[in-house]
C-alpha cells in the first residue's frame, strides 16, 4: 500500500496554537543605526516629499521608539501624549504611576480588511489584542529629546506630562 515509502502524516497540518514558534524578524543595532542614519539626510526626506506629495508621519521617530522600546505600530497609532512620561519624576496617569522616562501602552490602531474600506473607515483605535500588549517600557535617555522636538512640531498636542523641571 505504500506506507513504507512515504509518511502518512505529511498532508497533516497542525492547529495555529500547536505549530511551532517563528522568530520575529528583527533589526540588529547597526543596521538600525544605518537605517536612522538614512532616515535622518535632508536629501531622503526631500525625495520622499517630492515623490509622495507631503511628510505624512515622522518615521524616524517611529523606528527610534520601536526599537528603544519595541513599541509596534499599531500601538504607536495609539499611542497619546499623555502617556508618555518625559520627565525626570514619576507621575500618575488616569489612576497608574508612570515612572520617569516611561511610555505606556494602553490601546492601539485596528485595522479593517481592504475590501470593507468602502463601507466605513479604514479602522479604528481599540484595545490591544491580548492583556501582554498593555505595558509600561522605559524610554532610554536619547530618546526623550527626539520626543520632545517631534512634539514641537507636531499639530496634534494635547497635554503633557510636565514637571516645573521641564522645558521647551
Amino acid at each position: 500500500m505504500g506506507y513504507a515509502e512515504r509518511n502518512p502524516l505529511a498532508h497533516v497540518h497542525l492547529p495555529r496554537d500547536k505549530q511551532p514558534q517563528k522568530e520575529q524578524p528583527s533589526l540588529n543595532t547597526k543596521q538600525t543605526a544605518d537605517l536612522l542614519r538614512v532616515l535622518a539626510n535632508p536629501e531622503f526626506e526631500a525625495k520622499c516629499q517630492e515623490r509622495y506629495g507631503e511628510h505624512n508621519a515622522p518615521v524616524y521617530e517611529m523606528v527610534y521608539l520601536s526599537f528603544a522600546t519595541g513599541v509596534h505600530y499599531s500601538e504607536m497609532a495609539g499611542l497619546q501624549w499623555k502617556n508618555l512620561n518625559l520627565t525626570n519624576e514619576a507621575v500618575f496617569v488616569d489612576n497608574q504611576k508612570l515612572e520617569r522616562y516611561t511610555v505606556r501602552v494602553a490601546r492601539g490602531y485596528v485595522g479593517r480588511k481592504r475590501h470593507d474600506w468602502l463601507d466605513g473607515p479604514r479602522g479604528e483605535f481599540g484595545q490591544p489584542k491580548n492583556k501582554r500588549r498593555y505595558r509600561k517600557d522605559p524610554l532610554i535617555e536619547d530618546a526623550v529629546p527626539i520626543l520632545l522636538a517631534l512634539h514641537a512640531r507636531s499639530k496634534f498636542t494635547s497635554p503633557m506630562i510636565w514637571s516645573s523641571a521641564a522645558q521647551w
